[in-house]
């Protein structure tokens, strides 16, 4: 991981490096650095390059620093990173000069925008399915809308309709029409799979999540993308450091849980090929382990970039409450969760 050191904009521009300086150095195509130009090294913090004229035409010279960071863009798309989003935010955990509060709130408001956009256009307040006058009944192919479908999908009842309607509402800050832990009265007679699920259980169906995370009713505010935007601009540059590493612990819980995840299924695949050496007891203590924690869906939810940005808004609205200690508890336990898994699935 990259450590944070001084910033090398301080260097004079004597130090700064020509475009064909930089495609010696890094080995990329013209065309490569252009794009990284517009989409990457633009949205550092820093002054990561200039344009200056000389003559009749203006020179682009770059910041050093664009060199590693160049080399960094190609080793993760060898680790297979292959889009801006994921790029800009990996370079930010690994402490280049990324301007995280400026692409976060980028992202929270256009998103705030769409939902104000709804609110005032009435659609909100309307008789007819919120799924079919946004188009939301078709997502595109393996989106994380398409799988939340597929779990929650009745032929029966609109279930797809009741999460975006509540999620939506709430997202709008307007009272939802029915509340997450509703569950509607029946007869004792009418059986389990004709009863309604409450809006928590769907959501956690949704996410493929356990049933016992549908219990605790959120805090709505927690959910408001206002308060989020609000968060992200006024949070200081200590607090930013701060949830960086928040989001570094949760990065490395991550990996390990993936390479828990991935050792579980080599092992459960050798398990019924009769070819296990141990205690297969072990492989069953991993698969509820599995089952407890849905690595998968967690991976996926924390690959999206609103997601991320949400959760960055979240870290820092509690870092500046009085709930402070409770983000330090949970952090402390992902870095033990983390090398406990580590070790355990070290095949040393």
């Amino acid at each position: 991981m990259k450590t944070n050191k001084a910033s090398s904009s301080e260097r004079p521009l004597s130090e700064w490096l020509t475009e064909e300086e930089m495609l010696q150095r890094t080995g990329i195509s013209s065309w490569q650095l252009q794009r990284w130009h517009r989409e990457v090294f633009a949205w550092s913090n820093e002054p990561l390059f200039e344009q200056i004229r000389i003559g009749h035409r203006m020179v682009t010279f770059y910041n050093p620093e664009c060199v590693s960071i160049a080399r960094r863009l190609l080793e993760m798309k060898k680790e297979g990173l292959r889009d801006f989003d994921a790029w800009l935010w990996q370079l930010w955990l690994d402490g280049y000069p990324i301007n995280m509060r400026a692409y976060c709130l980028k992202v929270i408001e256009g998103a705030q925008e769409e939902v104000q956009s709804l609110d005032e256009s009435g659609v909100l307040y309307s008789d007819q399915p919120l799924a079919d006058q946004l188009g939301l009944r078709s997502p595109a192919s393996d989106s994380l809308l398409e799988l939340a479908y597929k779990r929650v999908y009745d032929k029966d009842k609109d279930y797809v309709n009741a999460l975006i309607t509540w999620l939506l509402h709430v997202a709008a800050e307007k009272e939802p029409p029915i509340e997450w832990d509703y569950q509607e009265e029946y007869d004792y007679d009418v059986p389990e799979e004709l009863r309604y699920p409450s809006i928590g259980e769907l959501f956690a169906r949704a996410a493929g999540a356990p049933e016992e995370w549908a219990q605790p009713v959120p805090l709505r505010e927690l959910m408001s993308i206002r308060a989020g935007r609000e968060a992200l601009a006024r949070a200081t540059e200590d607090q930013w450091r701060q949830v960086r590493e928040d989001c570094r612990v949760i990065a490395d819980s991550f990996t390990a849980w993936q390479h828990m995840y991935i050792t579980y299924k080599r092992a459960k695949q050798a398990v019924k090929e009769g070819l296990f050496v141990g205690d297969v007891t072990v492989v069953a203590t991993m698969g509820k382990a599995m089952r407890l924690v849905p690595v998968r869906v967690i991976s996926k939810l924390y690959s999206d970039r609103f997601v991320r940005a949400v959760l960055a808004g979240y870290l820092l609205r509690v870092r500046m409450s009085d709930r402070a200690g409770n983000v330090e508890s949970v952090m402390a336990s992902l870095q033990t969760l983390a090398v406990t898994v580590g070790v355990a699935t070290d095949p040393a």
